[in-house]
């Protein structure tokens, strides 16, 4: 059979990832790309921009296109031990009107990594979220320790290096040579300056913290009288050995001299040098503009922040002469409230953007290498409304019907609002015994951005109304994950989507998936308590990353399926279903061989009320599900350790037929690839005639074509079907006898069919 199309899993992502501006050809600083912003009225030349511009195929190239940022502010507060004024650092992600305000990569960030890690890990670990550690992945990213070992390293290499260099030129080395340890030292030094002045001020935090600790541990094991357990006032000096190890040295005061004593040692002599280089090169990047470290109402206030910087990478940035252990403690009380209200602003206001960003990796984990994703940049709300809608229907009726591999065939609507089902969590308050008994118990609000229930029915119908599936998706919360699942959450769930129109393109997934669950968000740093907010991934993602996995033949050849190039793309592709592989192993269940990478998060099963509610009519919705299962796969019996599909089905119904082929008034959930099926005949009808299209059904209905996963009817010899699928042609109708219902669609021939 003639491979008239090859492409059909081609997908649309409606979302907002990045407001930033960029740096033109031209030097202009423009947003970056949107969909919104590249509609025009001929369809061709928005969809060459969107090629262009919003097309991605991997995560790293997404994150390369789009770079989501954040905004970091810092507003000054009075430390009531010395008057001295603090930056206090809190986030947004829209750049502010007026003010300095720091751009930051959300990929560096803490709090950023720490949901990575717990997604990766939860996804192999085979845990339930009740015995999931999530402590000890959060308290790594979090702990000042961590941060501190991080800089560590740099440290030390910079110390190392200055040392060689300064006995090098004391021997009177080549300048090639000194040249090198040079270029290296000049390498260090700019990490410092992108990482810790000109990106977030934040990032010394956690060290500076650290380095108090350290202070005081040291106080508190050297420097007690023995006679008195008494705590004696001692005049040291800070230096850093070659491990970046801060190491202290008494030293001689003298009371007519204020000049610093110059170590004997290399290292000591190193780290001299090491702090006067780093406080230059903090002056030059603060005359260059390169250097935010400063406080946004008085740029010139600077040493807060400098001595700070100084602390970590300079040896005597600061040295004990009045420094009381008390006054070191007060310190660290002050740096740690600093620490958990910066945290804790940046996961409450920019927790939206990580869950999205996650949601991204997560499509292509789940996806492969074969995805091809177009993101809008922007939420549906803006493509539907006035000024934009006329373009983006024309943009949408163009390639929902294109004929070609240049067809989109699935899109992703997350993050829907509805009252009944969504409560978006923030930052919950702590409820005390002394608690004023009227006084509710609230979360502070995120800042998310929600699909309103009303503009995603308005999507629903110009996608379906133009060929294109779509996967939606409640807001990932408690209410919506699979905690709080029950026979009720589904009545309520099919009563809110009655008023869907063209149903049989309209895919509800569900449940979400938990990243961190309320009850472990939170991290003890020193006395204090860092509260984060819940994170979740929308099942919408997910369920249509796995449906764009099976359109790929290698993929399904790789799982050992039998796949025929003779015959088209996979779109009978049936994950309630089962195949016989070509290693012999029989009726293997597909939705255990394409589970997805997420834990089974509940470690019990469902009760049989769910379970029936969600199976009535044949099963509803796309379900996901963790319930214990096991399954026989290349000659092993294995126990699933991750969710997987236990319904993929649209939101039409169809009448199942009965023994003798007749309609009966039984009706079950359309299943997602009778939509692809008949989709994928609309298109080549359209590059070819009836007679061709006649050849084509004989073809899926030879006995050895439905030996192959790719063709468009089963055989009960070779999957879980109960009788003989057909497929027959006749006056430019197709009709399709499945396992318990038919279809039938009449076909549109470019060509004359007489």
């Amino acid at each position: 059979m003639p491979q008239y199309i090859k492409q059909t899993s081609r997908t649309i992502l409606f979302e907002e990832f990045s407001r930033a501006e960029r740096i033109d050809e031209n030097g202009l600083s423009v947003p970056v790309d949107r969909l919104d912003f590249l509609l025009d009225r001929k369809a061709q030349k928005t969809f060459m921009e969107v090629k262009d511009k919003l097309i991605v195929h991997s995560f790293k190239e997404f994150i390369e296109k789009f770079d989501p940022k954040y905004y970091e502010f810092i507003s000054v507060q009075t430390d009531p031990y010395t008057g001295e004024e603090v930056p206090i650092f809190t986030y947004s992600l829209r750049k502010p009107l007026r003010g300095n305000a720091t751009e930051c990569r959300l990929v560096e960030q803490p709090f950023y990594k720490a949901m990575i890690d717990i997604y990766r890990n939860k996804g192999v670990a085979g845990e339930s979220d009740a015995t999931f550690e999530f402590s000890k992945l959060i308290d790594r990213i979090f702990s000042p320790s961590h941060a501190m070992d991080e800089a560590r390293d740099i440290r030390g290499r910079l110390t190392y290096n200055f040392s060689e260099y300064l006995r090098l030129e004391q021997q009177g080395a080549a300048p090639e040579e000194l040249s090198e340890i040079a270029s290296e030292i000049k390498r260090l030094r700019r990490r410092v300056r992108d990482e810790y002045m000109s990106r977030s001020q934040f990032n010394l935090i956690p060290l500076i913290i650290q380095d108090t600790r350290e202070r005081l541990e040291y106080r508190g094991d050297s420097a007690k009288d023995p006679a008195n357990g008494g705590t004696v006032q001692r005049h040291v000096e800070i230096t850093f050995d070659e491990k970046g190890k801060l190491q202290y040295h008494d030293k001689h005061i003298d009371d007519n001299s204020d000049t610093l004593l110059i170590g004997t040692s290399s290292v000591e002599s190193a780290t001299k040098r090491l702090c006067t280089t780093i406080s230059n090169d903090f002056d030059r990047a603060a005359e260059s503009g390169k250097n935010q470290l400063r406080i946004v109402d008085d740029p010139q206030s600077t040493g807060f922040m400098k001595k700070m910087l100084l602390s970590v990478f300079g040896g005597q940035a600061f040295e004990d002469d009045d420094a009381s252990v008390e006054e070191l403690q007060s310190n660290l009380v002050l740096y740690e409230a600093m620490y958990k209200k910066s945290q804790e602003s940046f996961a409450q206001n920019v927790v939206s953007l990580v869950e999205k960003i996650i949601n991204v990796m997560a499509f292509f984990d789940h996806a492969g290498s074969n995805a091809e994703l177009i993101v809008s940049n922007c939420g549906i709300s803006e493509l539907i409304k006035e000024s934009n809608r006329a373009n983006f229907v024309q943009f949408i009726e163009a390639l929902g019907n294109e004929k070609t591999d240049e067809k989109i065939w699935f899109a992703i609507m997350p993050a829907v609002d509805h009252k009944d089902f969504v409560s978006i969590e923030g930052v919950s308050k702590a409820v005390t015994l002394d608690d004023d008994l009227d006084d509710e118990t609230t979360s502070e609000e995120s800042s998310y951005s929600l699909t309103p229930f009303p503009h995603l029915l308005t999507a629903l119908e110009l996608l379906g109304k133009n060929n294109i599936i779509t996967f939606f998706n409640f807001k990932g919360c408690s209410r919506t994950s699979s905690a709080e699942l029950t026979s009720e959450t589904i009545v309520a769930y099919k009563n809110a989507l009655e008023n869907v129109k063209y149903r049989d393109y309209a895919v509800f997934c569900y449940p979400n998936f938990t990243i961190l669950p309320q009850r472990e968000s939170h991290v003890k740093i020193g006395q204090e308590y860092i509260k984060l907010p819940p994170v979740f991934v929308d099942a919408s993602y997910i369920a249509a990353s796995l449906c764009v996995s099976t359109q790929h033949l290698d993929t399904l050849s790789s799982k050992d399926f039998p796949v025929s190039d003779a015959l088209g793309q996979p779109v009978r592709f049936d994950f309630e279903g089962s195949f016989d592989t070509t290693t012999g192993d029989k009726k293997v269940l597909l939705s255990q061989v394409f589970a997805t990478k997420m834990n089974r998060e509940l470690i019990l099963s469902w009760n049989s009320g769910l379970v029936d509610e969600i199976s009535k009519s044949g099963g509803f919705g796309f379900c996901f599900c963790g319930d214990e299962k096991w399954y026989t796969y290349r000659g092993q019996t294995t126990k699933q350790s991750n969710a997987y599909v236990f319904r993929a089905r649209t939101l039409a119904k169809d009448h199942i037929i009965d023994a003798d082929g007749n309609p009966t008034n039984d009706e079950r959930y359309r299943p997602i690839f009778k939509t692809m099926v008949k989709t994928y005949f609309s298109v080549i009808a359209t590059k070819t005639d009836a007679q061709q299209i006649r050849r084509i059904c004989d073809d899926y209905s030879g006995g050895k074509s439905k030996m192959n996963i790719n063709n468009a009817i089963y055989s009960p010899n070779s999957s879980g079907v109960q009788s003989e699928e057909t497929i027959t042609f006749n006056e430019n109708r197709i009709n399709i006898t499945y396992d318990r219902d038919s279809d039938g669609f009449n076909l549109e021939f470019r060509e004359s069919s007489n």
